[in-house]
């Protein structure tokens, strides 16, 4: 069975289908963006595939995907294009309706907007003969291939804290909208402290939660179930 990992104030899922430098149709020698960081680049090779490492743009100059070269970040004509996580497992606000993917397990999905605000959205296990979500589309299929894949933390708001999804008692700061933190954003909170995805901060009483410790663990569903929805597979 596929993986799926939490979204918790940040935590995202970066699958093959998104967010890998792409050298189709570059000439061995040019530069291709890292969709996950505008300061990086990839070398396309003479065998027609990337780098296997990226390389870093000078202090102050982001890649322009539209012209493949470094410039500086003040540049107006600067065009950074970062890849959106297509799966979303975070309520929306304000109690809107939507359907988000489960922690941990691709047969499952959760329906929001049922009930009041702050209510815990109702768990739905995918139909028999499709019985994995697609978090991309919304729907079940029957592809495990279109689970969701890689752990990720992703920053979607400046001047916020998100979990480390491998290890509770760290976060990422985010300084800007709408990257993925490295090293240099990666800190520990406090001794006895966890990270509170529900607040987006350290607390001495927030419980453990690292949803990415272990991918190839079973989670057991929670509870609040509705199964076998067939009627719900939303294809578009």
């Amino acid at each position: 069975m596929s993986s799926l990992v939490l979204q918790a104030l940040g935590v995202t899922l970066v699958g093959g289908r998104a967010c890998e430098p792409d050298c189709t149709g570059m000439d061995p020698g040019m530069n291709v963006a890292d969709p996950k960081n505008c300061t990086r680049y990839y070398l396309c090779l003479s065998n027609g595939v990337p780098s296997d490492v990226a390389l870093s743009c000078p202090t102050g100059q982001k890649f322009d995907t539209l012209t493949n070269v470094c410039m500086n970040e003040s540049n107006s004509s600067l065009s950074c294009a970062i890849c959106p996580p297509y799966c979303q497992f975070k309520c929306p606000p304000d109690n809107q309706a939507a359907y988000i993917a489960h922690p941990s397990d691709c047969n499952y999905y959760y329906m929001c907007g049922l009930g009041d605000p702050g209510d815990d959205p109702m768990l739905i296990e995918c139909p028999v003969e499709i019985p994995y979500y697609d978090g991309e589309h919304d729907h079940c299929q029957a592809d495990p291939e279109l689970c969701c894949g890689q752990c990720a933390a992703f920053c979607y708001d400046p001047f916020t804290e998100v979990a480390d999804p491998y290890d509770c008692t760290k976060f990422y700061l985010c300084t800007e909208s709408s990257y993925y933190p490295g090293a240099d954003d990666h800190f520990p909170c406090s001794p006895g402290e966890n990270f509170d995805t529900v607040s987006g901060q350290c607390s001495a009483l927030a419980s453990c939660f690292q949803p990415c410790e272990s991918l190839s663990a079973t989670a057991s569903p929670p509870t609040r179930l509705l199964q076998n929805v067939s009627q719900h597979t939303r294809q578009h």
